[in-house]
């Protein structure tokens, strides 16, 4: 017993009981990445140009600071000029205006360096969201092929590699092209965990994928089953009890019991 297709090659040499369920083939793929750091807002910009702005800011502060400290209506004191940067710097504004063509040249200055900074950020942080948004799963054997970020593969000498080899649909064609180059595995195991190291689809039984996504949070299937078949208990061909077996297994099926066991 175990996770044996009913197949017409199988049935020239063994003899296998009636199917017991009807599974097919879909994708395993590794459960996409969330980003959900509180310094996500930090993306858009490379932290060399973060120091730069708040360099920039510094410095204009003490400009104003050293501008303003000889006048006799002195406004702009230590703490007023770092006010006074970092309101400009977050577009706000403050209660009070530089009066000397020195200041406001440099306010002017400073303003249309916020206004690039403010602008280039913004458009940024869209194209980041942007990109986020639009890095697509894989859904289907079309979108796998079309994908060079991504290998594929199956387990080797498998019914399913069987299906793919032989096939005549150019699509499966292309499937199995991608599967040769180091796309093969020895066994479900070692699919899966190529699946979890990433850029990787494991291409099998939809059964078993269903499991390691039930059992394992890196991994997702997708994809809707195709080449369904059936599974059934394997034996030497002519068994006497093969016709028992049929009968016990109709029962099965009757009942509540397969359900039972899938859900457990």
């Amino acid at each position: 017993m175990g996770a044996i297709s009913i197949t017409s090659e199988r049935e020239r040499d063994v003899d296998f009981t009636l199917g017991v369920m009807t599974t097919g083939v879909n994708l395993l793929i590794s459960t996409p990445k969330i980003m959900d750091s509180i310094f996500q807002f930090m993306e858009p910009f490379s932290l060399n140009l973060w120091m730069a702005i708040v360099g920039a800011s510094v410095g204009v502060s003490l400009l104003y600071f050293l501008l303003d400290y000889s006048s006799e209506e002195r406004k702009f004191s230590a703490r007023e000029t770092w006010w006074f940067s970092v309101g400009t710097l977050l577009m706000r504004g403050t209660d009070f205006a530089p009066r000397p063509s020195s200041q406001r040249i440099l306010t002017a200055g400073f303003l249309f360096f916020v206004l690039i900074t403010v602008s280039s950020y913004t458009a940024n942080m869209a194209a980041f969201l942007t990109t986020n948004s639009l890095e697509k799963q894989i859904q289907s054997l079309e979108e796998l092929v079309e994908r060079s970020d991504y290998q594929c593969g199956t387990v080797k000498d498998s019914a399913t590699m069987n299906f793919f080899k032989t096939s005549s649909k150019s699509l499966y064609q292309d499937v199995w092209r991608k599967m040769m180059k180091e796309g093969l595995v020895r066994n479900s195991e070692e699919g899966r965990e190529r699946v979890r190291g990433g850029g990787y689809a494991f291409i099998f039984d939809y059964m078993i994928n269903s499991y390691s996504e039930l059992t394992s949070c890196d991994t997702k299937m997708v994809g809707t089953p195709f080449r369904l078949q059936e599974h059934g208990i394997v034996m030497k061909q002519g068994a006497p009890f093969k016709t028992n077996l049929n009968i016990n297994l109709l029962k099965i099926k009757e009942s509540v019991i397969m359900t039972q066991l899938k859900n457990k």
